[in-house]
């Protein structure tokens, strides 16, 4: 009974019943929301970065297979597109570039009456936060055959390609463009 007194006067004074010992109180309703709101936004705003970051690196992707692929299919009398791919898809100074290799090659890919035909084998792209602006770098694995009036057989050369573009005027733009391989193509390409 001296038991039961002493807890009576306790009780009392805090207004109710003390909590049994070893349980804690159960958390309120509205902390368990809040928790589980801030985890959701958490998870949210984690998955919506994630989707942007994969559109920016499909866009990345999309802009250097489109200027590849305009450098690997052309034929000699009709170099128009593979201009206007690279004045729509290139930095000033990579359409400068191209332009000239362009207009030094052009009268002897018409000499010799040449074509080419090329295939994107594979193609990744991603993008990056520069120090200033954004910057995206594709990699890509091309089959190209080449035919002209002096070959008897098509030449056909496997190589890669490093693409590196820039983020300028809210588009992606290829700014350099490096290939790099022997030529040589595996025998089952």
């Amino acid at each position: 009974m001296s038991e039961a007194r002493a807890i009576a006067p306790t009780a009392a004074a805090h207004g109710g019943p003390p909590a049994p010992r070893g349980r804690r109180p159960a958390a309120p309703a509205w902390v368990v929301a809040i928790v589980t709101a801030a985890v959701a936004t958490v998870l949210f705003v984690w998955w919506y970065q994630a989707d942007r970051a994969r559109a920016t690196d499909a866009q990345v992707t999309r802009v250097a297979g489109q200027v590849i692929d305009a450098l690997v299919n052309w034929e000699a009398d009709d170099l128009g597109r593979v201009r206007a791919t690279v004045d729509q898809l290139g930095t000033d100074r990579f359409r400068d570039e191209a332009r000239e290799l362009l207009d030094d090659l052009a009268g002897g890919l018409a000499r010799a009456d040449a074509t080419s035909r090329g295939e994107l084998l594979d193609l990744v792209g991603t993008a990056r936060a520069g120090d200033r602006r954004p910057y995206g770098v594709a990699l890509a694995v091309v089959r190209q055959e080449v035919t002209n009036s002096s070959l008897d057989a098509p030449d056909v050369q496997c190589w890669a390609a490093r693409a590196v573009l820039r983020h300028l005027q809210d588009r992606w733009l290829v700014d350099r463009l490096e290939v790099y391989g022997d030529n040589q193509c595996p025998q089952d390409s």
